[in-house]
């Protein structure tokens, strides 16, 4: 339990009292790590670009598979949480090619989601 949180010192233990506020929170690093949580920064459609891009050239495509539209569909769908990103484009990307198609277009992936939304049957 030595380096859990419980076991620190608490800031004001750490610095005199010229460096503390009327509440006793610092303002320097050793403040921050007590009082600021850390957030991932939110993904944007630039960053769900560059990830469905990476992970078809990691896959061994050679050109685009998604359409510019459907990726902003896709990215809008998912608010750029990866799991689910996969699972859209897997299932967007099964269906273009049971349709011979070479890109999935807005009208595609706008199919693939409303199937998603559709209740299924319990087993």
């Amino acid at each position: 339990m030595s380096g859990s949180l419980w076991s620190r010192p608490r800031p004001s233990a750490i610095c005199d009292a010229s460096t503390t506020t009327q509440r006793g929170y610092l303002y320097d690093e050793v403040a921050e790590e007590y009082t600021s949580p850390a957030y991932p920064p939110v993904p944007t459609v630039a960053d769900t670009t560059e990830y469905v891009e990476h992970r078809l050239h990691q896959a061994g495509a050679t050109k685009p598979l998604l359409g510019a539209g459907a990726l902003t569909i896709l990215h809008e769908a998912t608010r750029g949480q990866l799991r689910d990103i996969d699972r859209i484009a897997t299932n967007a990307m099964r269906l273009a090619a049971r349709r011979k198609q070479s890109l999935v277009d807005r009208d595609l992936l706008e199919k693939v989601l409303e199937r998603d939304q559709e209740p299924r049957a319990p087993p």
